[in-house]
């Protein structure tokens, strides 16, 4: 067990909002005066946790235009003769391009639209709807169900495509999202021909539309399998994140996803949050969790757990919230109320919300029935309006590992400041780990900052109405909280976390906001904490017995002293103190019992005035601020001292808590800052 006793930032009241130094003169061996733990606690510069500022959403750039251009022209030229049609030399008509599935022994042609449609093939049914579709064999529901969502809006689906003018040619272009670190060019553009795998009855193995004389499905997904490499590559498990990506990977925008009431989102909330994406050019989709309670009832009612189902329209109407769903054709529909051929529909019913009774994976829902049965819900708008994104690479490690904000080591986390320039400041926040990190209960908290003159300090704690934003820890490698913020004479803090103190990981943290001036400069500000605005801290880690025992005070303790203002040595300045246990995996004390066991003491300290030296105390003086020991996993507390004046922080026990200790030496330490 350690106990972490704790940071003793300081500073004046009647001074800037600077961090005075604590005196170096005389910490004793084992104490190392430190600044507190920051996202660049060694981590080396790649891990500074320093936003990185890049403009996007902007479309392609000049420079992806021109090479868009030049791939088109270059496929042009390659055609032989007036009458021919492109055939793409990078990802042709053969079994390569299949890949290794089981479903390739099913394709034994290659056929063009108007071969397999006829002379009214086409690529999109008219200017403005999009029908449901067929996802075919191939387990890529991941990317298929994405496509699925954005067709919910023409209009966003439509530009996907970025070149259709040659498709009497056979030849299309498409773009893609995929983040680029290295480089503000974040769209892949890919060039597919229009030759499409075919079975033996001459129509399309894979993905197709409705509409028989539809294509768009087939090209979309013939271009993804050209930029993952083959069809069978596009294969992947249909998990909560997979399908944010898909949306993201179609989009370029920031999939975002909430909890329904399910998983304890507000269903009032929820239902705002659904009207205004509707009216912002937002993409919905809903989802069922194939792990949750409630999939086997969905299923009965025939919902599927492995669909994104797009929400193609919602309203209050007549009947109620109503909601329209769409998922893939040949699927089963929902039987419950509002289904098809329910007798609660009305001709009057019919005629307003434009129903049709038709096994084409659309159908009507109530709001409270897709809050019942469905677990998420997922949001994405096309990143074609200007966006700022700033991007901070950071990690938790050692001192800055943690935990969530029910632990006492929750301060040590790396934090950032935020700044809002406009009012009504919307902010995307996402935190992701590498793919090599395990998954963990990743949290998201954005606090009010301190008052003046701390407000460029770290948050040391949480008081009531501290909290402004919190997305809940989920486990998985992402999390996203979106929020809406005003200015303020203080920044904001951002603090992400995992959920467990002592998880050590690399870390990214991006934040979004809409440019509503679209002139390419950010409406809000975002840095990690300095050190030299931040708290002075020193810690101490020590082994559990060597702890002080009250009533005495013999033990280790971490001496200190702050810098005098005017060298008189009657200015006074503040020292806030914690004291954490730490190495154990968790709290078992609130089980009957453990709170006498030699690993959970109840936990106390004390700073006292000490002579000069490094002298340990034999008693507690009758100067000393004492905090009693509490049966918790941390302690803190405030106190206004003279400077110049010799102090030492003393961590300690109760006298019947000590006597478990000397009983059997603890295998754990104690930490004292």
């Amino acid at each position: 067990m350690c106990c972490r006793s704790a940071e003793s930032p300081v500073g004046r009241g009647a001074t800037p909002p600077t961090a005075p130094q604590l005196s170096a003169d005389y910490p004793p061996a084992s104490a190392a005066a430190t600044q507190p733990p920051t996202a660049a606690s060694e981590a080396g510069s790649q891990y500074s946790g320093e936003p990185k500022l890049t403009v996007e959403g902007q479309g392609l750039s000049d420079k992806q235009k021109a090479d868009t251009e030049a791939l088109i022209a270059a496929a042009l030229g390659s055609i032989s003769g007036p009458d021919g049609r492109y055939e793409d030399p990078e990802f042709g008509a053969d079994a390569a391009s299949l890949g290794q599935s089981p479903h390739a022994e099913r394709v034994t042609s290659w056929r063009r639209p108007a071969e397999i449609g006829g002379p009214k093939a086409r690529l999109w049914k008219n200017d403005w709807e999009v029908e449901g579709l067929d996802a075919g064999p191939l387990a890529n529901e991941w990317l298929l169900g994405a496509a699925n969502i954005l067709g919910g809006d023409r209009d966003i689906l439509a530009k996907v495509f970025v070149s259709t003018e040659h498709a009497a040619r056979g030849l299309y272009a498409l773009r893609f999202w995929q983040d680029d670190p290295a480089s503000d060019d974040d769209w892949k553009v890919v060039v597919v021909d229009d030759r499409l795998p075919c079975g033996a009855d001459g129509s399309l193995v894979f993905a197709r539309c409705a509409d028989g004389e539809v294509f768009w499905a087939a090209i979309l997904e013939k271009a993804l399998a050209k930029l993952h490499g083959s069809y069978a590559a596009t294969e992947a498990a249909n998990t909560s994140e997979a399908a944010l990506l898909g949306l993201e990977l179609l989009s370029g925008g920031k999939a975002k996803q909430r909890p329904l009431p399910l998983r304890g989102g507000n269903a009032d909330e929820i239902w705002a949050q659904l009207q205004q994406a509707a009216r912002t050019a937002h993409v919905i989709g809903v989802r069922i969790d194939p792990a949750a309670p409630s999939a086997a009832g969905a299923a009965a009612l025939g919902l599927r757990a492995d669909r994104s189902y797009c929400v193609v329209t919602c309203g209050e109407m007549p009947c109620g919230k109503m909601l329209r769903l769409r998922g893939f054709i040949g699927d089963s529909e929902w039987t419950g109320p509002w289904s098809d051929g329910d007798a609660a529909w009305t001709s009057r019913l019919r005629q307003l919300l434009n129903y049709r009774d038709a096994s084409d994976g659309t159908f009507w829902i109530e709001f409270g029935d897709l809050a019942a049965h469905f677990t998420d819900l997922c949001l994405v708008r096309m990143a074609d309006d200007r966006w700022s994104r700033m991007t901070m690479r950071s990690r938790w490690a050692d001192e800055t590992a943690g935990g969530g904000p029910n632990g006492s080591t929750f301060r040590c986390n790396p934090q950032w400041l935020v700044t809002v320039r406009r009012p009504q400041t919307r902010l995307l926040v996402e935190l992701t780990l590498p793919p090599s990190a395990p998954p963990a209960p990743l949290g998201l908290l954005v606090l009010r900052g301190n008052a003046p003159p701390d407000a460029r300090r770290r948050k040391l704690w949480l008081a009531e109405g501290d909290i402004v934003a919190h997305a809940e820890p989920r486990i998985g490698r992402r999390n996203t909280v979106e929020l809406l913020l005003e200015p303020s004479e203080t920044p904001y803090v951002l603090v992400p976390y995992a959920e467990s103190d002592g998880y050590e990981a690399n870390f990214q943290l991006t934040v979004l906001s809409d440019d509503r001036e679209d002139d390419g400069k950010p409406d809000f500000g975002l840095q990690p904490l300095r050190p030299a605005t931040d708290w002075h801290s020193t810690r101490l880690t020590i082994p559990l017995e060597r702890v002080a025992r009250l009533p005495g005070a013999v033990g280790a303790h971490l001496p200190f002293r702050l810098g005098g203002g005017g060298g008189d040595g009657a200015d006074k300045g503040r020292v806030f103190a914690f004291a954490d246990i730490i190495g154990l995996a968790s709290d078992m004390r609130a089980q009957a019992g453990m709170q006498t066991s030699r690993q959970y003491p109840a936990l106390g300290a004390a700073i006292a005035p000490i002579a000069a030296g490094v002298a340990p105390l034999t008693t507690l003086p009758s100067g000393a601020i004492a905090q009693p020991p509490t049966e918790a996993d941390g302690i803190s507390f405030g106190a206004e001292l003279p400077s110049l004046t010799p102090h030492a922080f003393v961590p300690c026990i109760s006298e019947s808590g000590a006597e478990t200790i000397d009983a059997s030496p603890s295998p754990y330490t104690a930490s004292s800052s």
